[in-house]
């Protein structure tokens, strides 16, 4: 499914990394919230779901780099994106923790909510950061 960054980067240079970023977020929460809710509706619609939220999931991760790269002035880009991916890895490292924390507590259906939930926030996120500036996405770093 990784291969879906080859179209999603070259998505994102022609109509932005936001709509992109928004799109790819918003299938995969979608995708896995269907698959909590329609767990026995049979094994290919099932299995369509998880291709969706693969599609989804990996399609947003170099549009994102991207994005944060664009975003931070030249001067602060490398270790302002060098933070920010190790962020994003402690993140991914307590994550695992935290999802079977709540499947412990409650069932894997809540715990998959959670992450669908996290990923319609980070959605909520793109949303209001086109309203904020919808303009397009410059091609180069700003200063």
């Amino acid at each position: 499914m990784s291969f879906v960054q080859i179209f999603t980067g070259d998505l994102s240079d022609r109509i932005g990394r936001l709509p992109v970023i928004l799109g790819t977020l918003g299938i995969a929460g979608v995708a896995l919230l269907m698959l909590v809710a329609l767990v026995d509706a049979g094994i290919l619609l099932i299995g369509g779901f998880i291709v969706l939220f693969a599609l989804g999931s990996h399609g947003f991760r170099p549009v994102r780099g991207l994005y944060l790269i664009e975003l931070l002035p030249d001067r602060i880009a490398a270790g302002g994106f060098g933070t920010v991916r190790t962020l994003l890895m402690g993140a991914g490292a307590v994550a695992p923790i935290v999802i079977g924390y709540i499947t412990d507590g409650a069932s894997f259906r809540v715990a998959f909510v959670f992450l669908a939930a996290s990923m319609i926030g980070a959605v909520a996120l793109a949303v209001g950061l086109l309203v904020v500036d919808p303009s397009p996405q410059p091609s180069g770093n700003n200063a």
